[in-house]
């Protein structure tokens, strides 16, 4: 497995570190930052035909595993764009490291006869003005290294629609592998009400790729996106069948611009997708992209903690690989924005019954990365007015409403839960109290010697609470908000102080609290799906 490239020389990149993913890893940057050229450079020191004495995988093992791809190894020419002029002797004549660079390997594998690899090209007079040879000597067995490699170029996403010569076959995919590749396709795409029929293979004008027929089209009407991602799995499913000989090693999978003609959920969904199967496979998928979708998934989301992302840049003069894990920073980079410029989030519109219950909120859930993605509003309405509107106005039936924790055993739940049944994102806040009564009943049950009045509310003593606070007997609805709004001052921010100890001595309200954490953010991450076709990660 790679762990990494150094680039020493190669045409206009010198002194480079390129990290490599165990499962994934991103090459992003703005165009012109030679990001194809190095998903080139890792794939080249790489051939498996199965003719070699070396190579530990059969001719006829790796015919049966292929399915779409000609092969397990890349073409110079399909991958670099040479120039006579500066690719030819006339630049770099004499010029012995002229282009150089070494592939380092995490751990030693008998295939691995050096560590780290030295690839160096001579360039030539005629097309294709460069050859890259691996290994310092010519010696028997060295050379390139035996391991699979496949390289998804944009050749993949000719479009069907403008291939002037089509022609299709009947794949050759076990009944498991169509489920699986139906399957996958689908959830990918979240074609929820399409019935996949019938795979075929497609040859067009510039690559194979499979393609899917459905009740209501055939696969001569799919669309870019469709025939992308049939490409890739096809891809997954070659290395599948490699993984189940008993020699198999593990492969590299390599995509130019992976999210080309997707969507943004798709994109994200993708890698989901090839995340998994790299895990399984003993797979590293490496890939160019442009997409913040994709970078944002990758640096914030943990199920890609054993993925790299390499951001390319030459903001600095030089180019450089961006050391961050800030998706502000990747992003003002590819939008060509000055740093500290803020792209506007959209938000999803979040209800309360009143300003007390938006405070409670936001003393639960304190990330700062979660409720940047939350506009608040307060309504002031009682819970069985807001539950009976909750599904006939749109700005409420795609929001979140959050009710206070006494409608769980007030006298209208009934109705609250009915009114409700339509409705995919309500919760209710912890306790069994509205906020404010919760914060009265536990100051009333603190003594004179409690150390609440003693440590954290130095400024607010017993005396100040019974001279301010409404009688028990008198505790209406009218008399409890302004004994909060006038007060309030004295507990924190949002009454932070305070609520944090009760929580601290509350061991219910702290299980109870985190239950409606993860239930908050799951309905947030839901909702903003629905609404806007992806997903934060914060």
């Amino acid at each position: 497995m790679i762990e990494k490239i150094m680039i020493k020389k190669f045409r206009a990149l010198k002194n480079l570190e390129i990290g490599l993913g165990e499962n994934l890893t991103a090459i992003a940057g703005q165009n012109g930052t030679a990001k194809s050229t190095i998903l080139g450079m890792i794939a080249q020191p790489f051939e498996i035909t199965g003719k070699k004495e070396k190579d530990y995988l059969t001719e006829e093992d790796l015919k049966k595993s292929l399915i779409t791809s000609k092969s397990f190894n890349t073409k110079f020419k399909d991958i670099f764009k040479l120039s006579p002029v500066h690719d030819s002797h006339g630049e770099s004549r004499g010029k012995e490291d002229h282009y150089h660079y070494e592939l380092y390997f995490n751990k030693e594998d008998e295939i691995i006869y050096e560590n780290p690899l030295q690839v160096k090209g001579n360039p030539r007079d005629v097309p294709p003005y460069l050859r890259l040879v691996a290994g310092k000597t010519r010696d028997a067995g060295h050379g390139n290294i035996p391991y699979p490699v496949i390289y998804l170029g944009l050749s993949r996403i000719y479009p069907i629609g403008e291939s002037q010569k089509l022609e299709n076959k009947d794949d050759n995919l076990t009944t498991e592998e169509e489920e699986f590749y139906k399957e996958k396709y689908k959830n990918i795409l979240l074609l929820t009400d399409e019935n996949l029929e019938k795979t075929e293979m497609v040859e067009k004008e510039k690559v194979t790729t499979l393609a899917v027929s459905t009740t209501t089209y055939d696969w001569r009407s799919i669309s870019a996106g469709q025939d992308n991602i049939g490409k890739i799995i096809a891809s997954i499913l070659e290395f599948k069948r490699l993984s189940e000989k008993s020699n198999y090693k593990g492969g590299i999978l390599l995509i130019d611009e992976i999210e080309s003609t997707l969507y943004p959920r798709a994109q994200e969904k993708l890698i989901e997708f090839l995340n998994q199967q790299a895990s399984k496979l003993n797979l590293q998928v490496i890939f160019t992209t442009h997409s913040l979708e994709i970078l944002e998934r990758m640096i914030i989301d943990k199920k890609y903690s054993n993925s790299k992302v390499n951001f390319l840049t030459k903001k600095y003069g030089p180019l450089v690989v961006e050391k961050t894990n800030s998706i502000e920073e990747l992003r003002n980079n590819l939008l060509v924005l000055p740093t500290g410029s803020e792209k506007k989030i959209p938000k999803i519109n979040v209800y309360f019954e009143d300003q007390e219950a938006e405070e409670m909120l936001k003393n639960i859930i304190k990330t700062k990365s979660i409720l940047q993605y939350c506009n608040f509003l307060v309504l002031e309405l009682g819970a069985p007015q807001i539950s009976a509107i909750a599904t006939k106005i749109n700005e409420l039936k795609n929001g979140i409403i959050v009710f206070d924790g006494d409608c769980k055993i007030s006298k209208e739940k009934g109705t609250i839960k009915k009114n409700m049944k339509k409705h995919n994102f309500y919760l209710y806040l912890i306790g069994d109290k509205s906020p404010e009564n919760m914060y009265l009943d536990y100051l009333d049950s603190c003594s004179s010697s409690h150390d609440i009045w003693k440590k954290t509310l130095r400024s607010y003593g017993r005396q100040n609470y019974l001279d301010n606070a409404p009688l028990k007997t008198k505790r209406n609805r009218e008399n409890v908000k302004k004994w909060y709004k006038e007060d309030k001052k004295y507990f924190g921010t949002d009454m932070n102080r305070l609520y944090k100890t009760i929580l601290n001595e509350d061991k219910n309200l702290v299980e109870e609290e985190e239950r409606f954490k993860k239930d908050f953010v799951d309905k947030l991450k839901k909702c903003y799906n629905e609404t806007y076709g992806m997903i934060f990660l914060k």
